[in-house]
């Protein structure tokens, strides 16, 4: 019986039960371990669906036309931190910096990981060890490696290679009682909203507690769904009423020679405001170490 037989026909109770004994020593280590994922596919068959890398893909010139919204929530690192206490790893990443290199630099044979471990927790955690006082450093830092820093990727590959993609680009800030995902991952302590929180905001669910008209998460609410259903309706977010303060523009197409591609992004809270290249000192840092192991994205 081959693999997808096995597969198809096992019990999922028991796929998801030993699931983690199928990840390799590296995937063990990683803060969040997720075994069955999308992978390019080796042997391209008539039903392929993943056949180059999502870099390659993107500089592929001209090649995409559909309008986009993506974006972030400030806090994505929580889900990180949950796994990191639910596993018992949180010592292990103090102790061994080569922990703290993200998978999307790991790439690079030439790579010193001990090296560059060591400078990422410099530049989040100075002179200090990894404990409760500094979890919120630690909170950034997985925010940037696991959602931001590959979101910022995306927008500047978008921009650089496609030009007639209508690109929008939001960063989610607002802390509030729909964000349930921050209290189902105990960090409530931590700044800003969960990864997952912002689908609270835009989908309905049993769990939400109800709200008053005049609240901010009833506002909130309301503008995201209004953005949403501009958006699906018209391609634009902001076609022709005031949703928010300001019109909320695509990212600037600037091609592939570009010293520089502004993050041009709404920011959405009790109050929505178009912001440029937020935490630009953390993306910057991110972009120079990108730039020395990553080139071949630039």
């Amino acid at each position: 019986m081959g693999v997808v037989d096995t597969l198809m026909s096992a019990p999922v109770h028991l796929i998801m039960k030993h699931q983690r004994k199928m990840a390799s020593d590296h995937e063990s280590k990683l803060a969040m371990n997720y075994v069955f994922r999308p992978v390019i596919e080796k042997v391209e068959t008539a039903d392929s669906i993943i056949t180059k890398t999502p870099g390659d893909i993107l500089k592929d010139f001209d090649s995409i036309r559909m309008p986009l919204i993506t974006g972030c929530n400030t806090g994505e690192g929580c889900l990180s931190l949950y796994f990191m206490e639910h596993n018992g790893q949180m010592g292990a990443f103090d102790e061994e910096v080569e922990r703290l290199v993200p998978c999307f630099l790991k790439e690079n044979p030439k790579l010193d990981c001990q090296a560059v471990g060591g400078q990422i927790k410099r530049f989040y955690f100075g002179d200090q060890h990894f404990t409760k006082r500094t979890k919120q450093q630690m909170c950034d830092l997985m925010s940037d490696c696991t959602f931001i820093t590959p979101a910022m990727i995306n927008v500047e590959l978008l921009a650089r290679y496609q030009p007639n993609v209508r690109h929008y680009h939001y960063r989610f800030t607002f802390s509030g009682q729909f964000n349930l995902f921050k209290g189902l991952f105990n960090q409530s302590d931590m700044e800003g909203p969960s990864h997952g929180d912002d689908s609270f905001y835009i989908f309905d669910s049993p769990m939400l507690p109800s709200v008053s008209p005049g609240s901010k998460e009833f506002k909130v609410r309301n503008n995201f769904i209004r953005l949403w259903t501009n958006f699906a309706k018209y391609g634009y977010p902001t076609p022709l009423e005031p949703v928010t303060a300001e019109m909320w523009h695509e990212v600037r197409f600037v091609g592939p020679d570009a010293d520089k591609v502004d993050l041009d992004c709404l920011q959405i809270d009790t109050e929505t405001a178009v912001i440029r290249d937020p935490s630009e000192h953390r993306t910057v840092f991110w972009r120079n170490l990108l730039q020395k192991y990553k080139e071949e994205l630039y």
